[in-house]
């Protein structure tokens, strides 16, 4: 049974580092595409989203 709780701990981060990765990604992708000459990380729809993942991956 041990081997099962290392294991669940190592999945977890595993995940962790996957989300943190796509994270960043999608902050850099909103950074960089504009639309209506500016860049999207400025509209405030997107700028919920991103902080909704941020807040998801520190708690």
């Amino acid at each position: 049974m041990t081997a099962y709780n290392g294991q669940r701990v190592g999945a977890a981060t595993v995940a962790l580092g996957i989300s943190e990765g796509a994270y960043r990604l999608a902050l850099d992708y909103a950074q960089e595409r504009e639309q209506f000459g500016r860049p999207i990380a400025e509209f405030q729809g997107l700028q919920w989203m991103l902080a909704d993942m941020s807040i998801g991956l520190a708690a």
